[in-house]
């Protein structure tokens, strides 16, 4: 696959960002790493997480697309 160069734009900020990646899936992965620390819950710690108020959030379909 070849890399093509993709514009970022953040919401709430004026800044721009010019990325090299060979997908969107490699894009996303590059920009959230150092964000983000990405796990796998227990059913144990979604029980508690969500019990103290923290939502499931749920990403439709179309949300991958835009």
């Amino acid at each position: 696959m070849e890399d093509r160069i993709y514009l970022i734009r953040e919401h709430d900020s004026e800044k721009i960002r010019l990325v090299r990646a060979g997908s969107k899936a490699r894009l996303l992965r590059h920009l959230i790493k150092d964000r983000f620390v990405i796990e796998n819950p227990s059913a144990a710690d979604v029980g508690d997480y969500v019990e103290s108020g923290v939502p499931i959030e749920r990403v439709a379909i179309n949300d991958a697309e835009s």
